[in-house]
């Protein structure tokens, strides 16, 4: 905990030199934070924790679009549907062209 006082207490002493100044604006904020640094760790530190958590979790779902999940890439569909138009373009037969992929739980694979 002395550690954290003494960081507060570095940012105050590095401050004096700008005094005087009012009790409003953004010198008076930098000496509220240096005062009470310990107060403010806690709250920093909850809200960074959080932020790199959901980055995580974020990355972990997106890290692998190919594996037919709901959010995922549907390259079944994609690859079906570039099979069709290649067939067509070369003038295959109706019987041999495969139907599109149907959906499957309101998503395309």
């Amino acid at each position: 905990m002395n550690e954290f006082d003494k960081i507060g207490i570095i940012i105050v002493e590095s401050m004096e030199q700008y005094k005087p100044y009012p009790n409003s604006g953004f010198h008076y904020l930098i000496e509220l934070m240096g005062h009470y640094f310990i107060w403010f760790t806690v709250p920093f530190s909850v809200i960074i924790s959080w932020v790199f958590n959901t980055m995580e979790r974020v990355g972990e779902a997106s890290e692998n679009p190919f594996e037919g999940e709901g959010n995922d890439v549907p390259i079944t569909t994609m690859s079906r549907d570039i099979e069709i138009d290649i067939r067509q373009m070369i003038g295959d037969h109706e019987n041999n062209i495969p139907k599109p992929e149907p959906e499957k739980f309101n998503t395309q694979l």
